[in-house]
């Protein structure tokens, strides 16, 4: 009885052994469990423009039943940001309808971050209306128009019945996570002269860091005094008034100091003086 025993021991043993063996085996081979996914370790750079088919770059997948399964590995999914990085996560397919998945990092060669343009000037007469969600738009080059994901935030105190400088933070979130913030100035004044106004064709510039300043006076599209309007063809030096006076852009007065070697937010007035009118508008500069 005890040899019997010793005999039935032993070959339980050996079944075990042979059964683990062979389940190694088929999950080495892809067999149990559903295809073998190989994906380089490296991070892959792709631009914000490539498609599908960069990210699947150097992906294959084999299947012990169903040999290279490659050509049924796609893109699930791609998380946000962390670390500069996204990651890729991949699915491939065998014919029994076993799923497994992997994943890989990647970075984009052109991205940058949401970026805003304003529609007015962030400064204004007292007693002005403002409306700040409605000047402000956003773009991303991933998502579009982001303009409605747009948030802003002001000084509690902001009233435009008293002149003064306030706060204003703009921020907007895309797809991939990435928050872009814009913190500046808002300026109320109490005019004591005839108003005249000075009319961007944008009221914030992105420039990058290193560059070369930009002529401050050639975002000038229009300035109009009283009754005359001055109007800037692209390019043009001068612009004939519709009373016939001339009005040149370098009459026009520039005032802001921007370090063109420093990342930050910067506000540059451009100032048109005339005979009976003045008036001052405000761009701002962003340096990344």
């Amino acid at each position: 009885m005890r040899r019997f025993r010793m005999i039935w021991a032993g070959c339980f043993v050996a079944v075990a052994a042979v059964f683990l063996a062979v389940n190694v085996v088929q999950r080495l081979s892809g067999q149990d469990g559903g295809p073998v996914i190989s994906v380089p370790k490296e991070i892959l750079t792709v631009s914000i423009e490539d498609g599908e088919e960069a990210l699947l770059q150097d992906v294959t997948a084999q299947d012990g039943r169903d040999g290279d399964v490659t050509s049924s590995v796609l893109v699930e999914s791609i998380s946000k940001f962390y670390g500069g990085v996204r990651q890729v996560t991949y699915a491939a397919f065998d014919s029994d309808g076993n799923v497994t998945k992997a994943t890989r990092e990647i970075q984009y060669s052109d991205y940058t971050e949401p970026r805003f343009t304003l529609s007015h000037s962030l400064r204004y007469q007292t007693g002005e209306d403002i409306d700040l969600e409605e000047l402000v738009q956003a773009t991303d080059c991933l998502d579009g128009d982001v303009t409605s994901k747009v948030k802003v935030s002001t000084d509690s105190s902001l009233s435009t019945r008293t002149a003064g400088v306030y706060q204003v933070t703009f921020s907007v979130t895309n797809s991939a996570g990435d928050t872009a913030t814009l913190e500046t100035e808002l300026v109320v004044y109490d005019p004591d002269y005839n108003d005249a106004d000075v009319n961007l064709s944008t009221y914030l510039i992105y420039c990058q860091a290193g560059d070369d300043e930009p002529d401050y006076r050639s975002y000038v599209q229009s300035v109009v005094a009283g009754s005359v309007r001055y109007t800037f063809s692209e390019g043009a030096t001068s612009a004939t008034g519709s009373d016939g006076s001339i009005l040149r852009r370098t009459a026009l007065q520039v005032r802001g100091s921007v370090d063109m070697d420093t990342a930050g937010v910067y506000q540059v007035y451009l100032t048109y003086r005339g005979e009976d009118y003045q008036g001052t508008t405000l761009l701002l500069v962003v340096v990344e």
